[in-house]
């Protein structure tokens, strides 16, 4: 058995000037005391946000329309995208958990901040806006990536889905708040008081979560840009934003399919979504584990458009239990795996790009998605056609198409890695080799029987160059010729597996 050493860390740059970042190091225990503080920090943060859902209140009060709505919800959301990729490089150099702070300390102060407006076409409400959104992306972006530090690759699906399912549960905690608080001439100014209240709360989670000593690690050296054109999955992006598309549509439009088929009440399709939500999230957090990234994706993929063509189905209430139990399963299997697939492309010291990357996918499908839908259904009347079954038809066929090419990227891949692991030792990049297990950037692959193994360069720690093993296996391993597309990151399913420790 070969045991591969990490290099040490070099000596600091520029003048010994220390740009050493503070991570936590993988470990096989996930569910400690500060995997349970990082998520009351979540619940706290997604409880705020549940009760801001009445955001159109404020807009209201202060004299707006629908239209000052969508502009200041949509700003919002484009000062959020502009902002990920730079608040993503940002937690790579400072770390997650200085990040997850200020983001809660900004997210607090914005809360508070909307006590003061008095208009709602001045310049304010439009920065607060901004600083509302993009600080609620560096919290969620910030707390995934200081989880993915703490866990084997194999499983940072699993722990972003038990560290999301927070956000199920405050999605009913925040409504039935908020409707207990939207009483009274006064209601606005509380639901933001108490919304301000919840992010201090979850700082202070956030600061027990993530205090104590951890390890450091240099920052990557290169370029954004550079970082983005050698890890970015463009696939795994595209299905992100199919995801953000479906997803975004029925907190838009629901209240008006409903109204139109003389349906009064959502609370049909929104208990039972985030119940079916929570359960699956809870029951099915192995599943890519045990499957792969890639077949978890693919499913939820199906169940988005199958989905919202169940709501052709829809004519009462209750019948929107139907779409409400597909799209909660669908929205608590895929959004895992394709954080994680995301995140595992990039190098260690750079997970907080990868994630910020998709999470600015699904924010792209959203912004995308919603006009597009809005406008199908706009002009689907004068064209002769039902305006709302043809938006669900369409925008299904939509994640068809984008599932077809996911599995098309998928049958290249595998075809690839088949024909370049035909000869008789198979050359991985890996960055430990222990117990017969090989890990690929951190990520576990499946056991599997080794005749010799041996170490042809070390890992280099300033470069992101890993280790270079050869092994000459019983069974070729199914690897992609990227080093670090976790989607190709398991063994021939003819491989026999070892079983032994």
């Amino acid at each position: 058995m070969i045991g591969l050493k990490k290099s040490p860390r070099r000596p600091a740059l520029s003048g010994g000037k220390d740009t050493s970042v503070a991570i936590e190091r993988p470990s096989s225990r996930v569910y400690d005391a500060r995997f349970w503080l990082a998520s009351a920090s979540n619940l706290c943060v997604a409880t705020a946000i549940a009760l801001l859902f009445r955001y159109a209140d404020l807009i209201h009060r202060l004299g707006g329309s629908e239209l000052e709505l969508g502009w200041i919800v949509g700003t919002g959301m484009v000062g959020s995208i502009t902002i990920r990729l730079a608040l993503g490089r940002t937690i790579d150099r400072h770390g997650a958990r200085t990040i997850w702070l200020v983001s809660l300390a900004v997210l607090s102060s914005a809360c508070f901040g909307h006590l003061l407006l008095q208009s709602c076409h001045g310049t304010a409400i439009y920065l607060l806006r901004i600083l509302f959104a993009s600080s609620v992306a560096g919290v969620f972006g910030s707390s995934i990536t200081w989880v993915s530090s703490r866990v084997p690759g194999s499983r940072l699906a699993e722990a972003v889905g038990t560290l999301g399912a927070s956000g199920f549960i405050a999605w009913v905690l925040g409504n039935t708040l908020g409707d207990l608080l939207s009483h009274g001439p006064e209601h606005v100014e509380r639901l933001f008081v108490v919304a301000g209240f919840f992010t201090l709360l979850g700082m202070f989670f956030c600061g027990l979560a993530t205090a104590g000593k951890v390890t450091t690690t240099e920052p990557s050296k290169d370029s954004m840009a550079r970082l983005l054109w050698h890890h970015s999955p463009r696939i795994i992006l595209l299905v992100g934003a199919a995801t953000g598309m479906v997803l975004g549509l029925p907190a838009t439009f629901l209240r008006t399919f409903t109204a139109e088929l003389g349906i009064t009440t959502m609370s049909w399709f929104f208990g039972v979504y985030a119940v079916v939500a929570l359960l699956v999230r809870v029951g099915a957090r192995r599943f890519p584990e045990r499957f792969g990234l890639a077949p978890v994706i693919l499913l939820g993929q199906v169940l988005l458009g199958t989905g919202l063509l169940a709501f052709l189905l829809v004519e009462t209430a209750w019948q929107l239990t139907v779409p409400a139990m597909i799209l909660g399963f669908a929205h608590a299997l895929v959004f895992p795996p394709t954080v994680a697939a995301s995140t595992l492309s990039f190098p260690e010291r750079c997970r907080g790009l990868g994630t910020m990357l998709i999470l600015a996918a699904f924010d792209v499908g959203v912004l995308v998605g919603t006009p597009l839908a809005g406008a199908i259904v706009e002009y689907s009347g004068p064209a002769g056609l039902a305006p709302y079954p043809t938006m669900f038809v369409a925008m299904a066929s939509l994640v068809g198409v984008t599932s077809l090419i996911f599995v098309a990227s998928l049958l290249w891949r595998t075809r690839q890695t088949t024909q370049s692991n035909l000869q008789p030792n198979v050359v991985s990049h890996a960055a430990e080799f222990a117990s017969a297990k090989i890990r690929l950037d951190g990520s576990d692959l499946f056991k599997t029987n080794f005749k010799t193994c041996s170490l042809n360069e070390k890992p280099d720690t300033a470069t992101d160059r890993p280790a270079i093993l050869t092994c000459s296996a019983t069974k070729p391993l199914v690897l992609n010729g990227r080093r670090d597309d976790p989607l190709a990151m398991r063994l021939d399913s003819s491989a026999p597996q070892n079983k032994s420790p």
